[in-house]
């Protein structure tokens, strides 16, 4: 193959963005690299975002739209692959947008490395009314993981923090596109699919722009609400405990690891929303699983003090939980007013 020539399709989902889609697009369009396939799925959207799909195809001959009935993210992305003429693919939601060579980026990090099927780099976070942004500088060097390393720094069980399991902000060889297929009606669709891919790239090439450029505070995005509908998160752990133990046993310990940390993450949830039934079963889940999680070398220490508070009690972990929350939320609310403050001065 001549990697000169090799062509990059990149996907993008639409839906009711009449805001963003233009400034995302036009991101892609000037890309430093040139050879792309651009593909806008609209998915039913009901404002303008359609046609200002089909305003930027009048401007670039690379740029495919098609029009479809909402079938949700997933369903958008699925349409978007059965289209894909490239040797590589790359994925940017619609209300988000990219830096100049993102995709030249994470090509380089891919060719470069020969045995990756798979290139990552992190995002840049922004608000709406920031005017400038700039990539977050990282403090990772360009690297390459082993499956199972990336696989932690994925799911957050390892302290790196190189990347995240989005399916944008990633580069995937055409080796891969058969195991790339989001599962339709499912909140965090890429956690269904993110750990096969990863899992079944020989290796996985790191690269540190940060030049994904994130948007945080988009009023429905369903990454900025919060609610039970997310156990979709945990039934998509569980996916992956099974699938590790069938087929890559080594990475099982992760996948138990996330899980554990989920527990309490949805039992503080389903408290806070007053849903004891969920809270109960969920508590159950957390006593069942104690003594392995305990002695398992990969649970984080956090989340083994949660399991040793549960030896006080139930009132006392709900406690705890509901301190440990409202950190989570102040540190948050911080480092917006702080990214709004450095961009007004």
């Amino acid at each position: 193959m001549n990697t000169e020539m090799s062509l990059v399709s990149v996907i993008v989902p639409v839906y009711n963005v009449e805001k963003y889609v233009k400034r995302c697009i036009e991101s892609i369009i000037e890309q430093s690299f040139r050879n792309l396939q651009i593909i806008l799925v609209d998915d039913g959207s009901t404002d303008s975002s359609g046609k200002i799909c089909d305003d930027m195809r009048e401007m670039d001959k690379r740029i495919e739209v098609y029009h479809i009935e909402n079938r949700g993210l997933s369903g958008a992305r699925n349409y978007g692959i059965k289209h894909i003429k490239g040797e590589y693919v790359v994925f940017v939601d619609s209300d988000d947008f990219i830096g100049k060579s993102h995709i030249e980026n994470l090509y380089s990090a891919l060719i470069n490395e020969p045995k990756a099927h798979l290139s990552v780099t992190s995002y840049t976070r922004f608000y709406e009314g920031q005017a400038e942004i700039e990539p977050l500088p990282s403090e990772e060097e360009c690297c390459t993981f082993s499956p199972i390393e990336a696989l932690a720094i994925a799911t957050d069980i390892s302290d790196r923090k190189c990347f995240q399991e989005y399916a944008w902000g990633k580069m995937y060889d055409k080796s891969l596109f058969p195991l790339i297929v989001f599962p339709e009606g499912k909140l965090y669709e890429d956690r269904y699919i993110c750990y096969k891919i990863i899992l079944n790239s020989e290796a996985i090439a790191y690269e540190n722009s940060n030049d994904y450029f994130y948007l945080c505070n988009r009023s429905g995005s369903i990454t900025n609400s919060r609610d039970l509908k997310h156990l979709d998160c945990l039934n998509a752990t569980k996916s992956m405990m099974d699938y590790t133990e069938r087929s890559f046993h080594d990475a099982y310990p992760i996948a138990y690891a996330r899980y554990c940390s989920e527990l309490f993450s949805f039992f503080g949830l389903a408290v806070s929303e007053k849903d004891y039934k969920v809270a109960n079963t969920l508590y159950s889940d957390i006593l069942a699983t104690r003594n392995k999680a305990l002695s398992c070398p990969t649970v984080h220490r956090t989340t083994k003090i949660g399991f040793l508070l549960t030896y006080f009690g139930k009132t006392v972990c709900k406690a705890a939980i509901r301190t440990n929350d409202s950190a989570i939320r102040a540190i948050k609310e911080i480092k917006k007013q702080k990214a709004l403050h450095a961009q007004k001065h």
